[in-house]
C-alpha cells in the first residue's frame, strides 16, 4: 500500500535497502547497524519499528526527529537456534499529529508487511 504522507525520500539510510537487496543478515554479534536521517518535513519526529519484537529489539536509541543522525542497532536477542529468525524493520514518521509509515526500499513507494526491510539470523 502507498504511505498516506509524501515524504519524497527526503531521509537518508544507510546501507541502503533496494528492491534487490533489502534482506540484512545479523553479524557475529547478532547485530545490523543502520544510519537514519530524516531531512523533511521540519519539526517531525520518528520511531523505528520491528515486526517480532520477541526475537530482535533495538540497542539504544530507535527513535529521533529531523535533521537527527542516529545509529539503529538492531540485535537478536539469542544466539542461533534450531530455526531461522526474521523481522521486518520499518519506520514511522509524525507529522502536525498524524503518523505514517514511510517506504525505506529505494526504488519503490510501497509500505506494509512484505514491502520493509528484512532483518534475518540465519539458523545453526
Amino acid at each position: 500500500m502507498p504511505s498516506s504522507i509524501s515524504f519524497e525520500r527526503k531521509f537518508t539510510i544507510s546501507p541502503t535497502p533496494t528492491l534487490a537487496n533489502h534482506t540484512y543478515t545479523v553479524d557475529n554479534n547478532r547485530e545490523v547497524r543502520f544510519t537514519f536521517k530524516l531531512t523533511s518535513p521540519i519539526d517531525a519526529s520518528w520511531v523505528a519499528n520491528l515486526s517480532m519484537v520477541g526475537a530482535f529489539e533495538f540497542v539504544g536509541t530507535n527513535q529521533g526527529i529531523t535533521d537527527e543522525e542516529v545509529e539503529i542497532i538492531i540485535k537478536a536477542i539469542n544466539p542461533p537456534g534450531d530455526e531461522e529468525r526474521v523481522t521486518e524493520f520499518y519506520i514511522n514518521v509524525g507529522y502536525g499529529g498524524n503518523w505514517s509509515e514511510i517506504p525505506l526500499i529505494s526504488g519503490s513507494d510501497l509500505i506494509g508487511v512484505g514491502n520493509r526491510v528484512v532483518i534475518r539470523q540465519p539458523a545453526n
